[in-house]
């Protein structure tokens, strides 16, 4: 400071930046963002990070830190197995999909909606040196939600910044590997269950009815009560067949079968053609 000036004390806190994770994330996804801390002292020093609510029940497989003397004495590994069952993206995307929704129901088991995860919580800040420390969300029911990371450093006052995200979506949904389902894609590329349309086929009058069965998934971690109602897309009065009416001319020179001459006192009568069609699109 100046002279004449007050000195002043410097924070007994550090101020650390609040963690936003969206106000719009996906059901059922992971989010994760990263922190960075950074050592501006020559002096070595432990810290310790935790939650302060909706902490993770466990660590999942596929964010476990590896042993790194074990690494260094393996020749050949088959951690890339589970997720290499297909040779596709598409393929491999949904394997991974389906091995992080068995992780996260171990991690959400608490039932509170959303938990969260620090990776790894305990180190050392060398001096001059930074660390880079992994926040991850995970997440099954909608609704906002806060909380605190707590950050503890050896030799300085503890400190927290909040963690907050709202998530977005419905936990319960219709299977889409339904026989007959067809699925429309969101305008953010995901299966949008609410514009489903069960198919049946086309099917003969007077043939066997034709069932179908459709699974109902329900990721969230409460009961949910389900009721079907069966109504009528098309209006009562629609039309449901398609009938067309046309004059058939007779050959030039003859008269139409039964006709009868204008001066017997009647017209002559017209050969008609009828045609009864189902409507192209009963859906209408």
């Amino acid at each position: 400071p100046a002279e004449g000036e007050p000195h002043a004390d410097p924070p007994s806190t550090i101020k650390m930046p609040a963690l936003d994770f969206g106000s719009d994330v996906e059901l059922c996804r992971r989010q994760t963002l990263r922190l960075c801390m950074t050592n501006h002292s020559a002096i070595r020093a432990e810290y310790h990070l935790s939650i302060k609510m909706f902490n993770a029940l466990c660590v999942p497989p596929s964010l476990a830190i590896p042993d790194a003397n074990a690494e260094q004495h393996r020749l050949l590994s088959d951690k890339h197995e589970p997720t290499s069952t297909f040779s596709s993206k598409a393929g491999r995307d949904h394997t991974v999909q389906k091995i992080y929704a068995n992780e996260d129901k171990a991690v959400l088991a608490a039932n509170d909606g959303v938990a969260f995860l620090v990776i790894p919580p305990d180190g050392t800040l060398e001096p001059w040196a930074s660390v880079i420390v992994d926040v991850v969300c995970f997440n099954n029911m909608p609704g906002m939600y806060r909380s605190e990371l707590l950050c503890n450093i050896q030799g300085l006052a503890p400190t927290s910044t909040s963690l907050k995200v709202k998530v977005a979506g419905n936990p319960v949904h219709l299977a889409s590997n339904t026989v007959g389902m067809v699925l429309k894609k969101s305008g953010s590329g995901s299966l949008d269950a609410c514009a489903a349309r069960l198919s049946f086929g086309h099917a003969l009058v007077g043939t066997e009815k034709v069932r179908k069965i459709i699974k109902v998934v329900n990721d969230g971690p409460i009961d949910s009560r389900v009721s079907w109602h069966v109504k009528a897309k098309r209006a009562a009065d629609a039309d449901v067949v398609q009938a067309a009416i046309s004059i058939l001319s007779p050959p030039v020179g003859r008269s139409a079968p039964g006709a009868r001459s204008e001066a017997d006192g009647g017209s002559e009568p017209q050969l008609v053609s009828l045609s009864i069609k189902p409507h192209p699109d009963l859906t209408k």
